[in-house]
């Protein structure tokens, strides 16, 4: 199954309560409906994000993140 995740990035110089920029959009495939957070969460930490959340939405996954430092 694939899923479509808007991924939502607050820059570091914003942290931890700034605007998150405009949403990058990115696959993710996995067996299963679960296995579609795990991907998504794999995904984001391999491109040095930190993760604040991960939420199904009407459209696929939303994901908000913050730059590393």
């Amino acid at each position: 199954m694939q899923c479509v995740v808007r991924l939502f990035v607050i820059p570091a110089d914003r942290v931890p309560a700034g605007r998150p920029m405009p949403a990058n959009k990115i696959e993710v495939e996995a067996a299963c409906r679960d296995g579609l957070r795990k991907a998504a969460a794999t995904q984001v930490t391999a491109e040095g994000y930190r993760i604040r959340s991960i939420s199904f939405g009407p459209e696929g996954l939303l994901v908000y993140a913050e730059e590393q430092p």
